[in-house]
């Protein structure tokens, strides 16, 4: 067995099980949604319980500054090779339990189950789950050193346009990238390197792609501010149906990463949301 098979078919998440992060400290950052780890280490090793499981070695909590806390998990990763389990692939994560927001400390009843997530992401790395993403290389809408060409076998460097006639035609000269859509996206963009902003490809172009008579009728919703103050989860969704037609299913797997009960966190999925589905 080449020790790079698993490595090589599970390092490349789907763009639609990525999103940019766009705001706190992990601005400009991607994450990856957790449910797709656990998918392919289904589909590489089998049934969670049977062809994989992990062991909560431990969890506990240290405090921080301004009467924060963190929480912290260390687990143990076993994957099953030939009806033989492996040695434990360790991971530690952490998150926050107690945190400073600008209403006062807030207490997340998800700070150790978040911390476990965390841990299981670090020791799935070592098996290259999500490998091209954590170094760097995809973040969803493109490879950053290259754009692989498999029907061609050749590859595409920054600097040249693409060459299928899909991308081309979705493709931003500006930012030398591609447009993409997906979900219940209205148009083609992307995230612009790691500022948070968005680019939409330009109304001519898509209309070229999609014209005006094939278009729904109903004009897209204008993007509403991205500091939009949502009270708590039911404020959020409310806003989210309102102002995108996004149900609650829809919403819940965008931000599947974030505790809506929480006021800072809910702020950061707002401003994913609006990232993704808002009109410029």
């Amino acid at each position: 067995m080449n020790n790079l098979n698993i490595w090589n078919a599970v390092k490349q998440p789907p763009a639609n099980m990525l999103r940019s992060i766009i705001g706190g400290r992990l601005k400009g950052k991607t994450d990856i949604n957790p449910q797709w780890r656990y998918q392919v280490m289904t589909e590489q090793f089998g049934i969670c319980g049977v062809g994989w499981r992990y062991e909560i070695d431990r969890v506990w909590n240290e405090p921080a500054p301004s009467g924060q806390e963190f929480a912290f998990a260390e687990i143990a990763l076993y994957i099953k090779q030939n009806d033989k389990w492996s040695d434990p692939i360790p991971g530690i994560g952490g998150s926050m339990l107690v945190e400073q927001e600008s209403s006062g400390l807030h207490a997340s009843d998800e700070g150790y189950k978040m911390a476990i997530t965390d841990a299981l992401s670090v020791a799935m790395k070592m098996l290259g789950v999500g490998a091209d993403v954590y170094a760097g290389l995809w973040d969803g809408a493109r490879y950053r050193d290259q754009i692989a060409q498999p029907a061609t076998g050749r590859a595409t460097m920054p600097n040249e346009a693409p060459q299928s006639s899909e991308m081309r035609e979705h493709w931003c000269k500006e930012h030398n990238t591609a447009f993409f859509m997906r979900g219940k996206m209205k148009s083609f963009a992307h995230p612009i390197g790691d500022t948070g902003e968005w680019c939409h490809e330009h109304k001519e172009q898509a209309d070229a792609i999609f014209p005006p008579e094939q278009k729904a009728a109903e004009s897209p919703p204008t993007s509403p501010a991205i500091d939009l103050n949502l009270k708590n989860p039911g404020e959020f969704y409310q806003a989210c149906l309102h102002h995108f037609k996004l149900n609650k299913s829809d919403v819940d797997k965008e931000v599947s990463m974030y505790d809506l009960s929480n006021p800072g966190q809910r702020k950061q999925a707002w401003q994913s949301i609006v990232g993704i589905y808002g009109n410029k």
